[in-house]
């Protein structure tokens, strides 16, 4: 997984933050279906600093991703 930052107000060069593939212990799933990615991340003004970033999705903006990319399983 790539994620990066950049200015939202003006255009400037994305900085990537994170940039691995996801582990199974970077993924939760909760007991409504929801999802959440934690991940250690890069500081975006601090040079060796470090942030826990974590993201969090729905059961249901989880289907919308997949149905966004076109995967079936099986519905």
């Amino acid at each position: 997984m790539k994620m990066t930052v950049q200015p939202g107000k003006r255009p400037g060069l994305p900085k990537a933050l994170f940039n691995r593939d996801l582990r199974m212990s970077d993924i939760e799933i909760n007991e409504a279906g929801a999802v959440t990615v934690t991940f250690i991340g890069d500081d975006i003004y601090t040079k060796n600093a470090t942030q826990r970033f974590s993201i969090t999705l729905s059961q249901n903006e989880i289907e919308m991703v997949v149905e966004a990319i076109g995967l079936d399983f099986g519905r």
